[in-house]
């Protein structure tokens, strides 16, 4: 399921964590996990949202966000799916519910306004509550299983059909390399080029880990010292202060001295988008985001076209280079599904080093 369509849905990460009936939740909404879109995050988050979108109290965006903390689902989308009850879903929603409390019960159905607030709650609730508050439960949970079921199987069936699209074209060609025992460094960047240029709408990443915080200093400095400014936005970046306890925008010139701030755990780990560069060799590289820890950097990518044949060589010559005087690093390619294991891209590293 293309990432780009859950972050299409979803509300803006500043304005949730500035909701000031959000900020009970304090730090937790500042925990990576809970901006990340993986199959996981995004079926519980649309679960929880449905699941939340049938309890008739206000407020449902507190309750999601605290399901999807405790979850460690896609907080921005459980918010934005428990929307789906808005001023015009309301009635038929919750009298659709009332419909299936009353036939679950066998009682008979008397006729009612729903309206989402206290003066409700208190004065037409206890008329009908046995009835509408069962069909909410039966609603949430059912809603909700088949809100998460349905993400599961429709991202594996996106990702499955796009492998198998590959598959066919690759067919004739691995039945000629099962009898080599090491491929060619031809044919292995080969498949790295179809690997980048296939654009399913995920966002890959090549993840340098287990290295130190001043290597990873290092590497933020290389790719930030190649580009020349953020990606255009609304809205600079920003990082979260452990010391201020807020978020604080920054500009691209201040970018080092925020990711000392990372290094240092003086603020939480961050992503920005670098624009896209022309090397020394008058190459393109597309635009590359960085997502920085103490301990590791990621640099991820939009896979399509515009990754010629010559920006993969320079990229794949970039992080040979980076990571060349570093002591011990794991060089890992996730979320590609063309390069499902990262072993491609590993092994054409190993033959160009």
């Amino acid at each position: 399921m293309p990432r780009k369509f859950f972050k299409k849905i979803s509300p803006d990460p500043k304005k949730i964590k500035e909701n000031r009936f959000l900020k009970i939740f304090g730090n937790w909404l500042h925990e990576p996990q809970l901006w990340h879109l993986n199959r996981y995050s995004a079926s519980m988050a649309i679960g929880i949202g449905l699941f939340c979108a049938f309890i008739p109290v206000p407020f449902q965006m507190v309750i999601a966000a605290g399901l999807a903390i405790y979850f460690r689902a896609n907080l921005p989308v459980s918010v934005a799916t428990c929307w789906v009850t808005n001023p015009l879903t309301i009635p038929p929603m919750f009298y659709f519910a009332y419909k299936v409390g009353a036939w679950t019960l066998g009682t008979p159905e008397s006729p009612f306004e729903f309206e989402l607030s206290m003066a409700w709650l208190q004065n037409e609730l206890i008329l009908i509550w046995k009835p509408f508050l069962l069909g909410c439960l039966i609603c949430a949970i059912v809603a909700g299983l088949l809100g998460y079921f349905a993400i599961q199987m429709a991202w594996r069936y996106h990702v499955v059909m796009a492998w198998r699209a590959r598959k066919e074209r690759w067919k004739q060609k691995i039945k000629e390399t099962l009898h080599i025992s090491q491929p060619s460094k031809a044919d292995l960047f080969d498949r790295l080029h179809g690997a980048f240029q296939f654009d399913d709408g995920s966002l890959p990443e090549i993840e340098i880990s287990n290295i130190s915080a001043k290597e990873v200093f290092k590497i933020f400095c290389f790719f930030v010292d190649k580009s020349s400014a953020f990606i255009s936005t609304e809205q600079n970046p920003s990082y979260w202060s452990k010391k201020l306890n807020k978020d604080i925008e920054f500009s691209f010139t201040e970018s080092k001295d925020v990711i000392l701030k990372v290094i240092d755990e003086r603020a939480d780990p961050l992503h920005m988008n670098l624009r896209s560069f022309t090397t020394e060799q008058n190459v393109k590289i597309p635009e590359l985001g960085l997502f920085v820890f103490t301990d590791s950097i990621s640099i991820d990518y939009r896979m399509g076209e515009e990754w010629s044949k010559q920006a993969i060589e320079e990229f794949c010559n970039y992080i040979k280079d980076i990571t060349k005087g570093l002591k011990r690093p794991v060089i890992s390619h996730k979320e590609n599904i063309n390069d499902p294991d990262g072993q491609i891209f590993k092994d054409y590293l190993t033959k160009i080093s």
